[in-house]
């Protein structure tokens, strides 16, 4: 919509219930419609200009076609160094188990792997010890 008053009932169809709530500390409005065919969902989006509102649905767009990516192939792996923390971690775990020197190159090798999480967040500006540290605690603590 590229208007400032409010949409019309045609415009925004039927909503069982509307209701906010707080994830990862931001506000966010949800509006339901529980039915067993309801495969469709609107998302509304006003904008001042219309170039505005095309980059918004772009990245909407974007968002919908990497979720079905996401949802629909079973060789999709997590990004962000999710990944390559969880072979670290899998890695330093064996390296354990192995007798005599074997365990201290297998152990390197899996540290290795921390360089693609490390360089993120460094790009990022976060501090990537922390940033590390956090991973291999939800990595431990959902392991697959």
């Amino acid at each position: 919509m590229v208007r400032i008053d409010a949409p019309t009932p045609d415009e925004t169809g039927h909503a069982e219930s509307v209701s906010t709530d707080e994830i990862a500390s931001q506000k966010i409005t949800i509006i339901k419609r529980n039915e067993e065919e309801n495969r469709m969902a609107t998302i509304l989006i006003r904008g001042s200009t219309q170039s505005m509102l095309e980059d918004s649905e772009r990245a909407i767009d974007d968002g919908v076609n990497t979720f079905k990516n996401i949802t629909r192939d079973a060789r999709f792996l997590a990004g962000g160094g999710a990944t390559e923390i969880h072979l670290a971690s899998q890695l330093q775990t064996y390296a354990k188990k192995r007798p005599g020197l074997d365990q201290y190159a297998v152990e390197k090798f899996g540290q290795a792997f921390e360089c693609i999480p490390r360089t993120l967040a460094e790009n990022a500006g976060l501090n990537a010890e922390e940033i590390i540290a956090k991973l291999y605690s939800e990595t431990a603590r959902n392991p697959y």
